[in-house]
């Protein structure tokens, strides 16, 4: 713990950003004013320890009934596509470092499979198990996203979009 009046730099925190040492400093201070300090410091040192992902993948998997017309991004409910970028992200080492989530509903789902790519927001549509090696060598590790499955920015979150059935 820090004494009185030292900052994380202080002792050792040179490392790190800035941004990081100043909410360290804080929650230092906010531990010694704490009523209950050992809860507090535990919540810290896992807050601290749990290393954040370099990108967050949100893979779409949302089910409809067939014949929906916004369509489907995981019909068989199978979770196909999260399970098998989730075991091609641990063969190239990049567990721990890059998460793939499946989730609910994105809301695009007439470009379905959907997924989309934080801390980036980068969104792909029409991703098949064929695309995933692309995706990962390409864009996780190369940062360059793939052109071909990107959706139109005029197509997000918007009524407008000419994919959309109308009402």
């Amino acid at each position: 713990m820090l004494a009185e009046g030292e900052s994380a730099a202080a002792v050792g925190g040179q490392g790190l950003p800035k941004n990081n040492l100043t909410a360290i400093d804080t929650d230092v201070r906010t531990l010694s004013r704490s009523s209950c300090p050992r809860r507090l410091a535990l919540r810290l040192a896992v807050h601290y320890a749990m290393a954040k992902f370099e990108k967050h993948i949100f893979i779409c998997g949302n089910q409809r009934p067939p014949g929906h017309p916004r369509g489907c991004c995981d019909p068989r409910a199978e979770a196909a596509l999260q399970k098998l970028f989730k075991q091609k992200l641990a063969e190239r080492g990049l567990k721990g470092r890059v998460r793939a989530n499946q989730s609910g509903c994105l809301d695009q789902c007439e470009h379905g499979p959907n997924l989309v790519v934080y801390p980036d927001a980068v969104w792909y549509g029409g991703v098949t198990v064929a695309d995933l090696d692309e995706i990962i060598d390409c864009h996780i590790i190369g940062g360059k996203p793939v052109g071909r499955l990107l959706l139109a920015d005029s197509c997000l979150n918007t009524d407008s979009c000419p994919h959309k059935p109308r009402k």
